[in-house]
């Protein structure tokens, strides 16, 4: 599961940071629709969407605040 990442570089959370925060609560409310009723394929798709979407940000925060380098960038 993708999980919020700490912000200690930013006192105002950048507009990334921002829709990586309201991803993540659009994919908490899927998760929890699919564990109760599973026959909604979009549902499933979107939530795979998304989680790719957060796992992306996920990396250009880190990348931001040091905590990887991406040559490709």
């Amino acid at each position: 599961m993708i999980r919020p990442i700490p912000n200690h570089s930013e006192s105002n959370p950048s507009p990334l940071r921002n829709e990586y925060e309201d991803s993540l609560k659009c994919l908490e409310l899927i998760e929890k629709r699919l564990g109760t009723v599973m026959e909604r394929e979009n549902d499933l798709k979107l939530a795979q969407e998304i989680a790719h979407r957060l796992s992306n940000i996920q990396m250009l925060l880190a990348i931001r605040s040091g905590g990887i380098s991406d040559p490709t960038l």
